[in-house]
């Protein structure tokens, strides 16, 4: 059986993308088959050429935890094509064999790295919409396996009892008094909940709230070990809630089925974060790629969340995030990120380090945390150099380190731009308190959350130049924001 999927990816395209699923009857092979022909942007395939890949198996939803990872390492031939079996790489997390296939929807994760190394790139996700045959005949081998007419007539079973229902090819599992159907309807419900607990303190990868928990509820949770989690429910599976180890929560739910809880289980998982990864915004969706640059994790990509707004119009405290796009375009949005006024970017505190636009866990840096970066980097001035507190050029080499390399996004020449930091700028430009936008492809424009009396600092990348700007601006530019790890 042959899976289509849609073309992925930012940085290399896909010219096709094909599961092939091997199917087993006697004994279930513990993979399936992947092959794929990767080509670069400009449509030429890389033929001979080593590369590596990271393959996650994700529960619920293109969101949800990972319960599956692994490495593969592996040569394209000479037509591009690169073949390998799921199943069978290094693994990172989990256990493929243990994945219980029958049980829910299951989403595969693509990042690859084209130069064979282990700087991935996160391609995209899609669901895997025919289950493994073999694969989940293999779960169900350690249960009982009969018709929905031979359990209707069974009289007794032991609690806990789960087995496959070759009637309705879902997982049944009885526990003591009702029967439920996973991922399916119950027979019978209940007729009152059962109060379940109001405190959950979550160390491992994921605890449920789930056969004793009423249909909602109000507790308490707290991350006591990890950087960031999310609260999801396995029917609704979008994540809606995140949080930061070591806060404590309270936390509301109602499960969005009334029939079955087992299947309608509230899912509180741990999601360890390491920089090097990219991750999605659960706001918006949209993917960061991130790096570390000494003792900080940045993104590499410019902040894009928010409604865009024309350049003529000003933004305000409306509880809706906005953002400006270089003539008023969204499609320049998409590449350089939104440009935000800087009471906008900071949603209107004035607090050094808050974390305004960017998502929960990452900051806007202050100008303290830039002069970091920047000693950090450049080749001739160290972090806490006096040189780092001067204004307009200063510094050697760190903007040519942290400009993005070529022609691509910057206007000629891009003087020094090596990208060796992995800060990947681009030249978003400004939006002007007239509502013109200037400088775009010629500069970068960062806000720092740091006042400057009326004004806010920032620093500013040129196309002609190797060094890097600081001084302050007024607060109404509209200007890009990069964001920083806690």
């Amino acid at each position: 059986m042959i899976i289509n999927m849609q073309k992925l990816g930012k940085s290399f395209g896909i010219l096709f993308f094909w599961l092939i699923l091997i199917v087993g009857i006697a004994q279930s092979p513990q993979s399936f088959k992947y092959q794929t022909v990767v080509r670069d942007l400009s449509g030429n395939t890389l033929v001979n050429q080593y590369v590596s890949f990271r393959i996650s198996i994700l529960s619920g939803s293109e969101n949800g935890p990972v319960v599956y990872s692994e490495i593969h390492n592996d040569s394209t031939n000479q037509y591009g094509l690169v073949t390998f079996d799921i199943g069978q790489g290094i693994a990172e997390v989990g256990n493929f064999s243990q994945i219980q296939w029958g049980t829910k929807a299951y989403f595969l994760g693509l990042e690859m790295d084209p130069a064979g190394g282990n700087v991935y790139q996160y391609m995209g996700t899609l669901q895997l919409l025919s289950v493994p045959y073999s694969l989940h005949t293999k779960t169900t081998e350690g249960f009982w396996a009969f018709s929905q007419a031979d359990r209707d007539t069974m009289t007794t079973m032991p609690i806990g009892m789960t087995f496959f229902n070759t009637t309705s090819k879902k997982i049944n599992y009885y526990e003591g008094t009702h029967w439920y159907e996973v991922n399916g309807t119950c027979l019978p419900q209940p007729s009152q909940p059962i109060a379940g607990p109001d405190q959950l303190n979550i160390s491992g990868v994921t605890a449920m709230l789930s056969a004793n928990t009423p249909s909602s509820g109000t507790g308490v949770w707290r991350i006591v070990s990890g950087t960031d989690g999310f609260l999801a429910d396995s029917l609704n599976p979008s994540t809606i809630f995140s949080g930061t180890s070591g806060n404590t929560y309270t936390l509301s739910w109602r499960i969005s089925n009334d029939c079955g809880y087992l299947a309608d289980n509230v899912i509180i998982s741990f999601l360890p974060f390491s920089c090097g990864l990219a991750f999605k915004d659960i706001r918006d969706n949209n993917v960061y790629n991130t790096v570390q640059i000494g003792s900080q994790c940045w993104m590499k990509e410019n902040m894009n969340i928010g409604q865009r707004i024309d350049g003529g119009v000003s933004m305000t405290n409306n509880g809706v995030f906005e953002k400006y796009c270089q003539g008023n375009l969204e499609s320049n949005c998409d590449v350089y990120g939104g440009l935000y006024v800087w009471t906008e970017a900071m949603q209107y505190s004035t607090v050094a380090g808050v974390q305004g636009i960017c998502p929960a866990g990452w900051h806007i840096a202050t100008d303290a945390e830039w002069k970091i970066l920047e000693g950090t980097i450049d080749s001739q001035y160290g972090v806490g150099d006096p040189v780092w507190d001067l204004l307009d050029d200063r510094g050697y080499d760190a903007g040519g380190k942290l400009k993005e390399a070529g022609t691509v996004h910057w206007n000629w020449p891009n003087t020094g731009a090596t990208n060796s930091s992995g800060f990947t700028a681009l030249p978003g430009g400004a939006r002007n308190t007239d509502g013109t936008f200037p400088s775009f492809l010629v500069s970068g424009r960062f806000w720092t959350s740091q006042e400057d009396g009326s004004n806010a600092f920032r620093r500013v990348l040129s196309n002609t130049r190797m060094d890097i700007a600081r001084n302050s601006a007024n607060k109404n530019f509209g200007l890009s924001v990069r964001c920083l790890k806690n």
